[in-house]
């Protein structure tokens, strides 16, 4: 596994994701009215986010992370040597349980700070979310002054810490309608 990147580093790409969100709304608004426009959101995203680094980067749109990967990042961030710092994921809507599987395991292995964005048209706010190795943020990135706040922080939970969800068996009785 590639070596994690630091804090510091972590900070500065959140940094400037944030501020590619923000002239991303600024430059292209129709974006976010249009729904299934997530690679061509991903695309100015990454071009703006490639911009205010001052093409530090190696900034990809839907590129694998890594070879044989099952999920692919709509966003790829890499150092010049080729080695991943960022990977972004863009959905529509709220992150599906296998999505925040996959992103927490392409975190797992390669130590890439790794988020996804849920663009969530009809809310004042981005939902973000950040993987770690042993939890979850959720993030409420504000559509009016693009500042962050912590919704909440999910702690991984091992196989015998999850909830067993067992289906109600009971049956339901049919309305029977009296033809008169």
């Amino acid at each position: 596994m590639p070596g994690r990147i630091t804090r510091k580093l972590e900070i500065a790409l959140f940094d400037s994701f944030r501020s590619a969100i923000e002239s991303t709304f600024k430059n292209y608004p129709y974006l976010f009215d249009v729904k299934k426009a997530k690679t061509a959101f991903a695309h100015r995203l990454a071009s703006e986010f490639d911009k205010i680094t001052a093409n530090q980067y190696l900034v990809d749109i839907n590129l694998p992370l890594v070879v044989g990967a099952s999920s692919i990042p709509e966003i790829i961030i890499r150092e010049r040597n080729f080695s991943p710092v960022m990977a972004i994921f863009i959905e529509e809507d709220y992150l599906s349980n296998l999505k925040k599987e996959e992103a927490s395991k392409l975190h797992e292995e390669t130590g890439a700070f790794t988020i996804a964005l849920s663009l969530l048209r009809e809310k004042d706010y981005l939902l973000v979310y950040r993987f770690a190795s042993t939890f979850t943020d959720y993030l409420h990135l504000s559509k009016h002054d693009y500042s962050e706040s912590l919704l909440k922080r999910m702690e991984d939970a091992g196989p015998d810490e999850q909830l067993l969800l067992i289906p109600n068996k009971r049956k339901r009785k049919k309305k029977v309608e009296e033809i008169v």
